[in-house]
């Protein structure tokens, strides 16, 4: 009998940390909801969030190695296929090796 009533204790004490522990807690917000403000907005206001993105993007990488002396573009500008984007410090020496390796060839 006292085996029971210390099991059933043990019960009640676990059971009512239990329900403590849950009533103390708030609902977190999720990853996709924001957190409301409300600012003072006039009639007519649109307020809005958002990501911008480019239409297409590309890695440029140069086949040789080297540091960027000069950039020949800006960003928004269009650029075509086979235009110079920017130069290396060390461009005629690895035009050079190009046209080595181009000879053996």
């Amino acid at each position: 009998m006292k085996k029971i009533t210390k099991s059933l204790v043990m019960l009640l004490v676990v059971f009512a940390l239990t329900v403590t522990a849950c009533a103390n807690q708030q609902g977190a917000p999720t990853q996709n909801t924001a957190p409301a403000v409300s600012p003072a907005l006039s009639s007519g206001t649109v307020v809005g969030e958002g990501h911008i993105k480019p239409v297409h993007a590309a890695n440029l990488s140069f086949q040789a190695r080297g540091t960027v002396e000069e950039v020949a573009v800006k960003i928004g500008d269009r650029v075509n296929r086979g235009d110079v984007l920017a130069r290396l410090s060390n461009a005629s020496q690895a035009e050079a090796g190009l046209a080595s390796a181009s000879l053996e060839l």
